[in-house]
């Protein structure tokens, strides 16, 4: 401190004002990455429109007899799968926070079990009618 400074006064600050200010700030943290994912998951959105739009343009293209054929269908094939990579790598940069991956995986692994009663009875289904059709004969 130098002659003709003024001591610094320190203001006592009520913790409830420092939490409150926590807060707000978390707020502030959690609407910019809320706005960071839905920008995410809005290019995301456009790839897929765009994976889309490579897959319908693959179905229209003939595989073709002679070599100018087959060079335009490798091209667009060569596109589609660009455009797929391309929007697997923006599905994967989208962060989640453990809590949501959990629950995907719970949904994901549902779904599995859905699936796998559905292929237990289409099995039994087909048993009964290869029974069927086989016949006491």
């Amino acid at each position: 401190m130098t002659m003709g400074d003024a001591p610094q006064e320190r203001r006592a600050q009520h913790p409830r004002a420092r939490h409150l200010r926590g807060r707000r700030a978390d707020r502030r943290e959690a609407e910019d990455r809320k706005r960071q994912v839905l920008r995410q998951i809005d290019a995301v959105r456009k790839a897929w429109a765009a994976a889309e739009k490579c897959k319908e343009k693959l179905d229209g293209t003939m595989k073709g007899a002679t070599s100018k054929d087959k060079r335009k269908y490798r091209k667009v094939r060569g596109e589609r799968m660009r455009a797929h990579i391309a929007l697997s790598q923006l599905i994967r940069k989208i962060e989640f926070t453990e809590t949501i991956k959990r629950r995907m995986i719970d949904q994901i692994k549902d779904k599995v079990e859905a699936v796998m009663r559905f292929q237990r009875q289409i099995a039994y289904i087909e048993r009964q009618l290869t029974m069927k059709t086989a016949g006491p004969n």
